[in-house]
């Protein structure tokens, strides 16, 4: 994408938008400004046990015990499931994942369910806590979640969560497509142009996406990016709006996930169509939420 960039400004130097979108990738990216290969995406749906758990995960994980404490806690996991081995080693009382694609498990302290978030089936006031991990950007009716997880948590139970990337971000495109296994491209390999998602017409994206890799895959991104429901759409403004207006006590909302941030024009284009859209910097948000 960087080389075909730089192919624009060889034709045409003054290119203002080339031009800022070239300069916000390799400040994101350093590697770019040499144009070295990008590392490999890691599949987040490859199964993994305590000693492989994707970075993000782990980071969660620290991230609760030293912000909320878990030991000693019952705790609901909402949108995943941490493997018990890693949760054990975190002293938890009980520990309860739901989530709609899960493998089901009952031990006497852990357990995996098949449910949805915004029909919990635990009783209320059954949790001291409840953590989820790169979920929120992904679930559809965020007030329903809110209100279940309030209703399963005791009286001054928190909530901790922290996810990433989210739609108003540069890469909140989310794309993530597998075929057989193996990753074609994900948000990770910067195929798409930061904020192309927000900023392009489908017509000049599936246009864009043709000359740099195929029409077939074009097409796929394309599909996923505007009618896929793996991903919310929601930006970074009504994410906190949700959070500051459901039941809850908020204790904490802040950038998490890294960032990137536009350039002047970017930014001035990204006001202009999304006037409400908040941080388009932030590439996720760390929460604590208090009953």
């Amino acid at each position: 994408m960087c080389a075909l960039i730089k192919l624009a400004l060889d034709r045409d130097p003054e290119n203002a938008d080339a031009i800022a979108n070239l300069q916000d990738m390799q400040a994101s990216d350093p590697s770019l400004v040499a144009g070295t290969a990008q590392p490999a995406s890691r599949d987040a749906a490859v199964a993994t046990g305590a000693g492989t758990l994707n970075s993000w995960v782990t980071d969660a994980l620290d991230a609760a015990h030293r912000i909320i404490g878990l030991s000693g806690m019952r705790v609901l996991e909402v949108g995943g499931s941490v493997p018990p081995e890693a949760v054990r080693r975190l002293g938890v009382a009980k520990w309860v994942a739901c989530d709609l694609a899960t493998t089901p498990c009952d031990e006497d302290d852990y357990q995996a369910l098949h449910a949805d978030a915004r029909a919990l089936p635990q009783e209320a006031e059954s949790f001291d806590a409840a953590y989820s991990v790169c979920a929120f950007e992904h679930f559809d009716g965020i007030d329903a979640v809110l209100s279940e997880i309030h209703r399963t948590l005791r009286p001054g139970g928190r909530l901790f969560t922290q996810f990433a990337p989210i739609w108003s971000s540069s890469i909140g495109h989310h794309v993530w497509i597998i075929e057989n296994g193996r990753n074609v491209v994900t948000f990770n390999d910067n195929v798409i142009p930061h904020w192309g998602h927000l900023l392009l017409e489908e017509h000049e994206l599936r246009n864009y996406l043709t000359v740099v890799r195929s029409a077939p895959l074009a097409e796929q991104i394309c599909n996923y990016i505007s009618v896929n429901s793996y991903i919310n759409r929601v930006f970074e403004a009504e994410f906190r709006w949700q959070f500051q207006s459901s039941r809850f006590v908020v204790e904490l909302i802040e950038p998490w996930g890294g960032h990137t941030s536009p350039g002047a024009q970017m930014l001035a284009a990204l006001r202009q169509r999304w006037p409400e859209g908040g941080d388009f910097a932030a590439h996720g948000l760390r929460v604590v939420l208090k009953k």
